[in-house]
């Protein structure tokens, strides 16, 4: 003897929209494009579009790269140099060399620390310098 058991199914519950109208994508679309932050003329109060950067509300999608190639922090123009004066003494078994060695000889100044917090009052601009100021030292060796 057998016997079969049958039970009623649950009606599934209808698709509801998300709560939120910025994670649906009918009402709040996203957009195609983000325009880029470069500027073409570029300063050190204001280094780049800062309204190409916001910050989105929260459950937004990212609509931001991770990566923008036409964006760069500024070039670096830092140039290192040595003065080297060898002289023969004793015979020429013994030598003298005096050195005078510069970095950042032409005392160019790089600036860094991009700011990139919206938050920030300095939002968009170059707070401080990255490197550091000329620095002269003199050697002399003897060489024998």
């Amino acid at each position: 003897c057998s016997a079969v058991r049958s039970t009623p199914r649950r009606a599934e519950p209808p698709l509801q929209p998300p709560p939120n109208p910025a994670l649906n994508p009918v009402l709040n679309p996203v957009p195609s494009r983000t325009p880029s932050p470069a500027l073409s003329s570029q300063s050190i109060t204001h280094w780049f579009n800062g309204n190409a950067l916001q910050v989105l509300p929260a459950f937004t999608a990212r609509r931001n790269p991770y990566y923008w190639n036409n964006l760069r922090s500024p070039a670096i123009n830092n140039w290192d140099m040595a003065l080297i004066k060898n002289t023969p003494v004793f015979k020429e078994r013994v030598n003298i060399q005096f050195r005078c060695e510069m970095l950042n000889a032409f005392n160019r100044v790089w600036f860094g620390g991009l700011d990139t917090n919206p938050l920030s009052a300095t939002y968009t601009q170059l707070t401080n310098q990255a490197n550091n100021p000329r620095y002269i030292q003199f050697g002399l060796k003897i060489i024998y």
